[in-house]
């Protein structure tokens, strides 16, 4: 079996890279702790018979945080060999050392076990976070003192000022390393630092850069001052420069710069430099500048993990108001586009939302107030026409807790017009602390709605009286054709060919209305196919069949027209016109028609004009009305074909008039797209 290169037989790949990383972990973890304790030795006290400085005690709670239960055990065998290495009197033993690691990595993994190094994946981030990081950093501190200040530690008993020096010590470097790490070992950690980084060069002025630059060279002379051979008593400005790193920086730089700041005074004051010499005793000298150490660090932290959370939960809050906004915007933009009207009434009986919708179907005031002066405004009226009282208006009954659902009212404004509305009125209770409630109000305008049933119920009359006509006269006539031809005697044929004509014209008005009504959905419901047509040529096709009419019809044409329009619903147009103009003629009179046109306003206005009869001035806005016949029975008709030609030129933008300024005759003009 072959091994690809870098794999070992029997050991897949994924496997490998995890045993090498585990063992890469170890060693270095291993060579970090024989570097401390060798540190530590350094700064054993032959005549106090303790180390000044053991910063083990950091990478040991460092070393356990980032294992688990399967690599503990070596973990605390490289601690044993690491500390044994250091030589166990300088300054700690086994148990202390395994004891502060284990206390600081069980109080973590309860106080905030989402943070890494505690069993979580995300680093420092949160002041919640330092208080349990502080409190495992003491704890384990604490702990590890009185274990040696007892003796439990397997050495002598300590006094006790060395017990408070040796919880500073420990404190100190569990605190500096143990932020250090925590901050800046997770894997998000140098993503996170590189979009800050990111994020303050996009946003920040080059002057910051040069504020920085400024800081880091304050500091640099301040502590210079402050841990000089001949020191001046400026130590305690350094914390302003954390405080003022901790504003700038993100946490990790910020505890890095505080670490170094401390750790400069730790090692002045070992090498007998800086102004913590003032202190006679060694050891309260090496407490109290591990405990500016610690202060430093404590500092830094607390400001620049407050500083992230705040820039976090403002850029969080920013983000929520423009979502806010984006959706009120949304929101605002739906109710005003809205066909229907919305409103919300409040308690006071105003408009807390009104969108146009309700400005066009109620006037501009409303209906809330009916006795308002004002010559707009509308009134609500009941199906008989009375104006309806406040008490019975929707609004008012849903505000004393009815829900109105779907009623229909009638509106009539100042200017006569009427509208049919259905009215929506629901109560909503609780808003804004008011126990009396505020109604949601929808309109619906369903005017032509009602129009429409309107027209129905008369479309419906009008077609059973105009078939009910022919069918009567085809009943009639064909019980008398039965009879005739049931009787004894042979039957007269030319009394038989009346009867089969009366039969047969009655036939004919029913196909010729069945057509019309046929042609009327057509021109309603048909898709348009816009094309570009001669209007001529087709005027000049539906002319040339009239002409062979038995009135022979004089029809002119003028040449030239064209638009662009659906072809079959303009020659039933023309047809139509046409054939009224040929039809409505008085008795001996032979038919004069002339289709022309001008252009107008990128429109081009056709007319036909005749010598026939006239429509009656009453007659001229209605007679684009379905089933309405200018001129009784004494002209055969549905009723139906002028409203085939204005629903046709509606669909195309256009309009269809009747000129009343003409006469004697008629001229009926429209409007087209051109071409």
């Amino acid at each position: 079996m072959s091994t690809r290169v870098g794999e070992l037989p029997g050991v897949p790949v994924a496997g490998l890279r995890v045993r090498t990383a585990a063992l890469v972990r170890f060693g270095a973890f291993l060579v970090a702790a024989l570097l401390a304790g060798s540190i530590g030795r350094l700064s054993y006290d032959d005549e106090l018979g303790v180390s000044l400085v053991w910063p083990l005690y950091g990478v040991a709670v460092l070393w356990l945080a980032t294992g688990n239960r399967r690599t503990w055990p070596w973990d605390v065998a490289g601690l044993v060999a690491a500390t044994a290495t250091s030589l166990l009197v300088n300054g700690g033993t086994v148990p202390e050392i395994v004891v502060a690691g284990a206390t600081w990595v069980t109080m973590m993994r309860r106080l905030a076990p989402d943070v890494w190094g505690a069993g979580g994946e995300r680093p420092l981030s949160r002041l919640r976070d330092l208080a349990a990081f502080g409190a495992a950093c003491v704890t384990s501190a604490a702990l590890v003192a009185l274990l040696r200040g007892t003796g439990l530690g397997l050495v002598p008993g300590l006094q006790v000022q060395e017990v408070w020096f040796t919880a500073v010590r420990n404190l100190s470097w569990i605190l500096g390393l143990g932020a250090l790490g925590l901050l800046g070992l997770p894997r998000t950690a140098w993503t996170s630092l590189r979009v800050w980084f990111e994020r303050e060069r996009a946003v920040q002025p080059a002057w910051r850069v040069v504020e920085t630059l400024g800081m880091l060279l304050a500091t640099a002379l301040l502590a210079g001052a402050a841990f000089a051979p001949d020191p001046t008593p400026f130590a305690f400005t350094l914390v302003l420069c954390t405080v003022w790193a901790a504003f700038r920086l993100p946490p990790l730089a910020a505890v890095l710069f505080a670490f170094g700041l401390g750790s400069v005074a730790v090692v002045a004051t070992l090498t007998g430099q800086g102004v913590f010499l003032a202190e006679a005793d060694p050891m309260t000298r090496a407490a109290i500048a591990q405990g500016f150490l610690i202060t430093q660090v404590l500092a830094a932290l607390a400001i620049s993990l407050g500083t992230e959370e705040r820039r976090t939960a403002v850029a969080r809050a920013l983000a929520a108001e423009r979502e806010a906004d984006s959706r009120a915007a949304l929101f605002s933009a739906v109710i005003e586009h809205l066909a229907e009207g919305v409103s919300v009434i409040t308690a006071d009986d105003t408009y807390a939302i009104r969108n146009p919708a309700v400005h066009r179907m109620t006037g501009a005031g409303g209906f809330l107030r009916p006795d308002a002066d004002s010559p707009d405004q509308p009134v609500m009226v009941s199906e008989s026409g009375e104006p309806l009282a406040v008490p019975d208006m929707p609004h008012t009954r849903a505000r004393n807790g009815e829900s109105v659902i779907r009623e229909t009212v009638r509106v009539r404004t100042g200017t006569g017009e009427e509208r049919t509305l259905e009215v929506t009125s629901i109560p909503v209770h609780g808003l804004d602390g008011d126990p009396r409630p505020v109604v949601v109000n929808t309109l619906r305008d369903v005017t032509r709605e009602h129009e429409e049933r309107d027209q129905l119920v008369s479309f419906a009359g009008v077609v059973a009286h105009d078939l009910k006509n022919p069918l009567t006269v085809v009943r009639g006539w064909t019980e008398s054709l039965r009879e005739e031809l049931a009787a004894d005697e042979e039957p007269d044929v030319a009394v038989l060919r009346s009867m089969l004509g009366r039969v047969q014209g009655a036939s004919d008005q029913m196909h010729h209305f069945i057509d019309d009504l046929l042609a009327f959905t057509v021109a309603r419901d048909r898709p348009l196919d816009i094309v570009d047509v001669d209007l001529s040529g087709l005027a000049e096709d539906v002319a040339e069949l009239r002409r062979e009419g038995d009135t022979r019809p004089r029809i002119s044409v003028e040449p030239g027209m064209r638009v662009r329009a659906d072809r079959p619903l303009v020659r039933q147009l023309l047809d139509n016109l046409v054939g009224n103009s040929v039809k409505y003629v008085a008795p001996g009179v032979r038919p004069q028609v002339d289709v022309t046109a001008v252009p107008r306003d990128g429109r081009l206005e056709v007319s036909v004009t005749d010598n026939g009869i006239g429509i009656p001035p009453a007659m001229r806005q209605r007679v684009f009305d379905s089933f309405a016949r200018a001129h009784g029975v004494d002209y055969t008709g549905t009723g139906l074909g002028l409203a085939i030609c204005e629903r046709a030129v509606s669909r195309h933008g256009g309009r269809i008039w009747v000129d009343e300024s003409h006469g004697p005759g008629t001229r009926v003009s429209f409007t087209l797209p051109t071409a």
